[in-house]
């Protein structure tokens, strides 16, 4: 089965040349330690502008917002603990209600986070980031915006069936099908097998999701299959396969 958790690769990345194993490694650890580093400073120019109201510089804001963002997208080592230690996680929930592009900037860098372990995934879940993601996937006129907010509730869907049940039980089922058909629609691919993942998320791990919303998102997956698109495909079959698999636990009596 694909990976159940995507991390988004990091943007302006230059293209690196190939180096020797034992020097990458090492270059890792410097990177990751440094980067460490930095989160302390940069946690408290944005704690500082959240506190004013939102009010301050807000060129600073995503400026820095941005920064963390990419070391959140650091592949090695990246300063997860870090950010959630300095009580960034409700700062990034905060400022998804905002506008502009330091939302899609904020639920990038939650995002990375919930890409993390489960308890990473967990702690965002917890400072309440779901209801205000929900929201950018249903209402946010930026695409981009919303294909950052289903990238992040895809990313706790695959985590675990606790934390699957709980996104379904807060409506996140309806929320993804509805952006899938309007991105079919308005042939927006990359939006739409964004969403197709997590759609296959949200009926994927053990034990299966209740048959109510499994049977919700058949139609959907049923309209993807007429779309000729080779990762959309995949995601789609594999969303098909796990309903076939709930389907049989339930008249089998193993469905939950």
């Amino acid at each position: 089965p694909p990976d159940n958790s995507r991390f988004p690769p990091p943007a302006d990345a230059a293209a690196e040349e190939p180096t020797d194993p034992a020097a990458a490694a090492a270059d890792a650890v410097a990177n990751a330690c440094s980067a460490a580093a930095e989160v302390p400073r940069l946690a408290s120019i944005v704690h500082e502008y959240v506190r004013g109201g939102c009010c301050g510089d807000a060129a600073a804001a995503l400026s820095t917002v941005t920064r963390l963002r990419k070391l959140l997208s650091l592949s090695g080592g990246p300063p997860i603990d870090e950010c959630i230690s300095a009580g960034l996680v409700p700062v990034f929930i905060h400022l998804l209600g905002g506008a502009g592009a330091v939302v899609f900037e904020a639920a990038w860098c939650l995002t990375n986070i919930v890409s993390g372990t489960t308890d990473h995934a967990k702690a965002v879940v917890d400072a309440g980031a779901i209801p205000p993601l929900l929201n950018l996937v249903q209402t946010s006129p930026s695409v981009e915006t919303r294909e950052q907010a289903v990238w992040c509730l895809s990313n706790v869907a695959g985590d675990c069936a606790s934390l699957r049940d709980m996104l379904l039980g807060c409506g996140a089922l309806p929320s993804v099908l509805s952006m899938i058909e309007e991105m079919a629609t308005t042939s927006q691919m990359g939006p739409l097998r964004n969403a197709t993942w997590c759609l296959s998320n949200l009926v994927r791990n053990k034990p299966a999701p209740a048959l109510e919303h499994v049977e919700r998102a058949l139609p959907t997956l049923a309209k993807l299959l007429s779309l000729d698109d080779s990762e959309l495909m995949m995601d789609t079959m594999w969303a098909l396969s796990h309903v076939a698999e709930a389907g049989g636990g339930a008249a089998g009596g193993g469905g939950s």
